[in-house]
């Protein structure tokens, strides 16, 4: 009797057993659907919008605050307010801009300084632009720009702009300053492309200074085509290597010359007379330069000093060249076939280094306008560009085309800077005489 009656318990507590681990089954089931529906729920704006309240300094100062939730569910909070009244003004100005989704932005507005605004632009910059471009905007930021450094942007307005125009204005060179200005509107302006704020730029009414008018210290030069063939002429006579085949390149194809010093021979198609532009040699002061190869000791000077990032997006293109320059390169790249370091720049040292351009107008091009105009200074060679395009427009051709040669962005850049003609010059004689006679 004893054994069957503990058999019966112990079924009986099995079956409890089974109920039990049933019902923790069950419950936990129950909490996982539960936690789902906490999680999917959709969240409830925090609102302590109606409570002003008072907080006693360590001082005994008696200030007023308030905390509210902005479009993201971030807390807000603010106590700053002598009165209640100055409290409450506040924080209906920012319920106000919550319904319009901006309190976040603003408030992000209110952190953020100048500097700030500096970093992100300059870390863009070293992603996209030259080296030399880099390094000149880090200059003006430290040394023209400082004036805004830890300034929070809310702080800038037009008119502490303005303070600052009037002071630089007078304290740094006119070209300086100018460039100091463009690179002041470039980062406000990239920081409103990348969200960080809703500021107005506060740059944008201040004028550059215009040089050509207040502070022009020399005429431009513009060469004709009978002085352009003299000063190739006389540098074939100086000297026997890229000297005057590149000086050359440059009246009749316009480029620059750092897109001349990068160019190679696959860039150039001899039987359709056209060039490619596709990179060019950087300006690296040796220092940087030096600094650069020993933190990076994969890449070398020339990977260094080639670059395929140009002035401007419109920089890279195939342009016509005339025949004559076709025939120039030709004659030149049968002298330089020998070198074996030369095989794929057109113009570069004995060792297969790029040229460096200060070094080439300083040692070789300078000398040639000494000798061919008695006067090493006579013009800088980026007016050689000019040139060609003076001659281009007395010859007829439209500004539009020449636009196109130069790859301006803007046609009142090649009419206004790179056109340059005189009031006596005989073309315009003629035109207006052929203009006013039957």
């Amino acid at each position: 009797m004893i054994e069957e009656h503990f058999e019966v318990l112990l079924k009986q507590l099995a079956k409890q057993q089974a109920e039990l681990e049933a019902k923790e089954q069950q419950l936990q089931q129950l909490e996982k659907e539960n936690k789902k529906l906490k999680t999917n729920a959709p969240r409830v704006r925090k609102t302590n919008n109606s409570s002003i309240y008072c907080v006693t300094r360590k001082s005994g100062k008696c200030v007023y605050g308030f905390t509210i939730y902005d479009e993201n569910f971030k807390k807000v909070r603010r106590e700053t307010f002598a009165t209640k009244a100055e409290a409450e003004a506040e924080r209906r100005y920012l319920l106000d801009l919550r319904d319009k989704n901006k309190l976040s932005t603003y408030m992000l507005n209110q952190k953020q300084t100048f500097e700030d605004f500096c970093e992100i632009y300059m870390k863009k910059a070293k992603a996209n632009f030259a080296i030399n471009t880099v390094t000149a905007a880090e200059g003006i930021i430290k040394n023209h720009l400082s004036y805004f450094s830890n300034m929070r942007i809310t702080k800038i307005t037009k008119n502490t702009a303005q303070e600052w125009s009037n002071i630089y204005r007078k304290r740094i060179k006119p070209s300086a300053f100018n460039n100091s200005l463009k690179l002041a509107k470039a980062i406000w302006n990239n920081a409103i492309s990348e969200d960080c704020t809703d500021l107005q730029n506060p740059f944008m009414n201040i004028k550059p200074i215009n040089i050509k008018k207040e502070c022009k210290t020399r005429d431009k030069v513009r060469i004709n085509k009978q002085q352009a063939d003299l000063l190739i002429s006389t540098a074939k006579e100086m000297y026997n290597d890229y000297t005057p085949y590149i000086i050359a390149t440059a009246i009749y194809t316009a480029m620059r010359e750092g897109e001349i010093l990068g160019l190679m021979w696959s860039d150039i198609d001899f039987k359709n007379n056209t060039i490619s532009i596709q990179r060019q040699v950087q300006k690296i002061p040796k220092k940087i330069l030096k600094e650069i190869l020993q933190e990076h000791p994969e890449l070398t000077e020339k990977d260094l000093l080639l670059t395929d990032r140009l002035k401007t997006e419109a920089s890279k293109d195939i342009i016509p060249v005339p025949t004559k320059v076709i025939t120039l390169l030709k004659e030149y790249r049968k002298k330089v076939m020998a070198n074996e370091n030369c095989n794929d720049l057109c113009f570069c040292k004995p060792n297969g280094l790029p040229l460096i351009a200060r070094d080439f107008v300083r040692y070789r091009f300078e000398k040639v306008l000494k000798a061919a105009f008695g006067d090493s200074k006579y013009m800088h060679f980026h007016e050689l560009r000019g040139s060609c395009a003076t001659i281009l427009h007395l010859e007829g051709v439209p500004s539009k085309i020449i636009q196109g040669l130069l790859r301006h962005e803007k046609l009142a850049t090649t009419e206004d800077i790179y056109i340059e003609v005189t009031k006596t010059s005989k073309e315009i004689a003629n035109y207006i005489e052929a203009a006013f006679t039957a």
